[in-house]
């Protein structure tokens, strides 16, 4: 028996395990092969960094006893210490900029890996994927990477994952809790220029089309960075408006409609003691939040922040959690059955979700 079965049979897939061991692996075994190697640092480099080191603690160290002599000097010490520490990395930066440029050439040849393999599983399993599903160029240290760069070579994306985007910043779910600024477009602005976007899903099933990517906030320290947000067309408009949140999570940002948002309460002790539920029909409510798709969220992991907002023909989650689709670190290029299984069982876990919301869609339309 192939040590693929298990998942195999859950994703409904033939012959993962050729899948797997004459596509995927290959692929990556032969990236690392190809792989551009970090080269030893030139003289030039080396002799620049003991210079500028010793420097740095002599002028350091000077400056810190003259200073000492003088009136207010812990203050002045103090002011001295942090603009020379600015000015070092700055100029540590500049020194080394040959290395992080090649650290960033690998880094995206292993990105253009990835998106390779999971393109690969997405055939199989008549899905899209999106290495960069924002579609935007990124530029580090003056060098600009193209969205075909980004997304392995291939042709830009569709204009869907945009879509998803906006919808999902015009919800609320994506709003930064300390932007308050007038302008709700110049807020939108703001709010994307603090979010990295990548891992772009999108597919049918039942009638209901989905699409999902991954983002960070980048600002964040505490608590979980990477988030998974899901949208799904609802075959039908919606008459109200409902949001959902677990209790230590944030309610989203924004109201669509101009409804009267009161609690409501899904009927299920179990789940009302996980969820919090406010929306302008309790009705419609109760059909979209069935415990059934409360349950496959539930699966991501118990821990994680959920937030929803259903609304017009649309239905939006935010799940707040670990990384997901890892199934080749993108600084090492290292890869394993334990990498590649963990991505399968995330596809796998977004599939139940995808599942449930298509049967709850399909009742009713």
């Amino acid at each position: 028996m192939s040590e693929w079965t298990d998942i195999e049979d859950k994703l409904g897939l033939d012959n993962l395990d050729e899948i797997v061991e004459n596509e995927i692996k290959p692929l990556f075994r032969d990236v690392q092969n190809k792989a551009p190697v970090n080269s030893e640092p030139k003289f030039k480099t080396k002799l620049f960094k003991l210079i500028l080191n010793t420097l740095f603690f002599v002028l350091l160290g000077v400056g810190i006893f003259i200073l000492s002599f003088l009136p207010f000097g812990f203050f002045l010490i103090i002011i001295y210490v942090l603009v020379a520490l600015i000015a070092y990395a700055l100029a540590y930066i500049y020194v080394i900029r040959d290395e992080i440029d090649a650290s960033l050439n690998k880094g995206m040849f292993y990105r253009s890996a990835k998106t390779r393999a999971l393109k690969i599983i997405c055939q199989h399993l008549d899905l899209n994927y999106a290495s960069n599903p924002s579609a935007k160029p990124i530029t580090f240290m003056g060098k600009t990477y193209s969205e075909a760069d980004i997304n392995g070579g291939d042709e830009p994306n569709d204009k869907s994952f945009e879509k998803v985007i906006k919808t999902a910043h015009r919800s609320g779910l994506l709003t930064v809790p300390s932007v308050y600024l007038n302008n709700r477009v110049e807020a939108e602005k703001f709010e994307e220029s603090l979010q990295w976007f990548e891992d772009g899903f999108c597919g049918d099933y039942l009638g209901t089309s989905f699409t999902s990517v991954e983002w960070r906030d980048k600002r964040q320290v505490e608590g979980p960075q990477y988030h998974l947000l899901l949208f799904f067309k609802s075959p039908y408009k919606l008459s109200g408006e409902t949001q959902m949140r677990t209790k230590v999570a944030r309610w989203p940002g924004h109201k669509i409609s101009q409804a009267e948002m009161k609690p409501i309460s899904i009927g299920y002790s179990s789940i009302d003691e996980v969820f919090e539920f406010r929306g302008s029909d309790q009705v419609e409510a109760r059909l979209i939040f069935d415990p059934l798709v409360l349950e496959r969220l539930l699966d991501f992991s118990p821990d994680a922040l959920f937030r929803a907002a259903a609304f017009e023909d649309t239905l939006i989650f935010d799940i707040a959690g670990d990384n997901q689709f890892g199934i080749i670190d993108l600084a090492s290029g290292e890869y394993s059955d334990d990498t590649i299984e963990a991505t399968l069982n995330d596809i796998y876990r977004m599939q139940q979700l995808v599942k449930a919301v298509a049967h709850i869609f399909s009742l009713r339309a």
